[in-house]
């Protein structure tokens, strides 16, 4: 997520069965492990972007 801020990339959040699969060009991409959540108003769960804790200070 950091790097996608940092270069301006937007990120798609609410995938949908059809959106997790598309084509490049030859590429056909399938998109696994994801999940949309949603809170108990039926809104999309938007990613929180966290700062590590170092591990040593």
């Amino acid at each position: 997520m950091r790097a996608a801020q940092k270069r301006g990339v937007t990120l798609i959040q609410n995938i949908s069965d059809e959106d997790s699969h598309i084509k490049l060009g030859d590429m056909d991409i399938q998109l696994y492990n994801y999940k949309n959540e949603y809170d108990a108003d039926g809104n999309l769960k938007k990613f929180e972007m966290i700062t590590p804790t170092p591990l040593f200070q």
